[in-house]
């Protein structure tokens, strides 16, 4: 998949001239992702367990980016709460992201951070 070049104006008249533009833009590139897999999720860390946590999840990253199927693969804490962390997946389909969840890097790590979790 090619995604072509995007620029942006260096700035808009108004807010809704920005908007349109983000609509426009999204409406011209959404075809060729409408079939990929995203998962957007949040992890909330006890206090005491960050810098733990931090390296578990440092691990798993290159080795889920080099997983078939996997475009895009981030985690990191959330930028006015440390304990808080985001992922955000994309996948080439729904099974690739099933298989990335039977992974031996992805059980290690999820029995790694056992206990060390909120609820």
């Amino acid at each position: 998949m090619t995604t072509p070049p995007i620029t942006a104006p260096e700035s808009f008249a108004s807010y809704e001239e920005k908007r349109a533009w983000v609509t426009a833009t999204w409406d011209a590139l959404e075809p060729q992702y409408q079939d990929l897999y995203w998962v957007v999720a949040t992890m909330r860390v006890k206090p005491g367990s960050e810098e733990h946590v931090a390296k578990v999840f440092a691990d798993i990253i290159e080795p889920s980016r080099a997983e078939e199927g996997c475009l895009r693969f981030e985690c990191y804490p959330c930028y006015d709460d440390p304990r808080t962390w985001i992922f955000i997946d994309l996948w080439r389909s729904e099974a690739d992201h099933e298989a990335h969840l039977e992974t031996p890097h992805l059980k290690w790590a999820l029995a790694a951070i056992e206990g060390h979790m909120e609820d």
